[in-house]
């Protein structure tokens, strides 16, 4: 016992010097708190938040061949015709038959240029010369190619031309260029097929810009869709079949208060709009009964937009739109 009694003070005697060289650190920390008197304060947002949308319409054609292009396959298909072996007639077609003189009738359509025979080495474009571009985009020479003239429904003469008056099921394609390009209706979907167009909105009384995509404030605890398919309602009406292209935004614009766009409250100093992406696949806007106090809209281009939402906005919201 008396062994175990005095191998344990030397132990208790360090540990009472350990404990008394510790720094006190709850005693320092107690009184600093107890010094310090300074309240945090409230910080106020100067800025109000609103959700916009940047409703679009894809292009529904095709884009026209640059010059370069136009070229480019021209070339391709002269040394098609250089380099293809010529279509040997009398393997497939005897001499003197109706399909003998059906096949005359499409190559003579055909005309042009052909890879064989003594003008073979005249396959480069002239000066001026506009071989390579087609108006209605081939659709002729292809009926006179390959319609034949024994079709019930197709009456053509003896050059394999369709007269006047003439009868055929194979209508001519669609113009590109619409009703509505040529009367230049802002307002309609049919207008510049080959390009995206963009839903635009004028408020009354012109605050701020003059045109631009439809933008509300955030109301109670809706988030930026919630507020981009509301405000979308408000603006247009529900007669538009949309779709919102993701939850997050795909930019934002600070728009200062001022004169001309006098802030709604105090404290405020200007206001950040999040833009929301969206598709109109079918329908058409309805500003009638609208909450969002709109008197007009239009379907613009990208560079329209540049001519008339200004160039403040315009700056803004590029790099949010299609090139095409």
């Amino acid at each position: 016992m008396n062994a175990g009694i005095r191998s344990s003070r030397p132990l208790g005697m360090l540990l009472k010097q350990h404990l008394r060289q510790l720094p006190r650190c709850f005693a320092t920390s107690a009184t600093s708190a107890e010094a310090s008197t300074d309240v945090p304060t409230a910080s106020v947002n100067p800025y109000r938040v609103a959700t916009s949308v940047v409703l679009s319409r894809p292009p529904m054609l095709t884009q026209e061949l640059h010059p370069f292009e136009e070229s480019f396959y021209f070339y391709q298909r002269r040394l098609n015709q250089r380099l293809a072996l010529p279509f040997t007639r009398y393997f497939y077609i005897k001499k003197g038959t109706p399909a003998d003189m059906e096949w005359k009738r499409k190559q003579k359509a055909a005309g042009g240029y052909t890879g064989f025979g003594e003008s073979a080495w005249k396959d480069e474009l002239k000066v001026k010369d506009n071989d390579q571009k087609e108006p209605d985009f081939g659709y002729k020479r292809l009926v006179k190619t390959t319609i034949t003239g024994e079709d019930e429904n197709l009456e053509l003469n003896e050059n394999g031309e369709l007269p006047e008056g003439g009868k055929s099921r194979f209508e001519m394609p669609l113009s590109r260029i619409t009703e509505a390009d040529k009367k230049k209706d802002y307002r309609s979907l049919d207008r510049r097929g080959d390009r995206t167009l963009y839903f635009l909105v004028k408020s009354k009384g012109n605050a701020g810009p003059t045109w631009k995509f439809p933008v509300s404030p955030i109301a109670g605890r809706e988030n930026l869709k919630e507020g981009a398919i509301r405000t979308l309602e408000q603006a247009a009406g529900v007669n538009m079949n949309t779709w919102f292209v993701g939850n997050v935004p795909i930019g934002h614009y600070t728009n200062p208060f001022g004169p001309e766009y006098p802030a709604p409250a105090e404290g405020l100093t200007a206001e950040k709009v999040f833009f929301m992406k969206a598709r109109i696949m079918a329908g058409q806007a309805n500003l009638e009964n609208n909450l969002l106090g709109l008197e007009d809209f239009m379907w613009l281009t990208k560079e329209e937009i540049e001519e008339f939402a200004g160039d403040q906005y315009y700056k803004a919201v590029q790099h949010m739109l299609a090139s095409q």
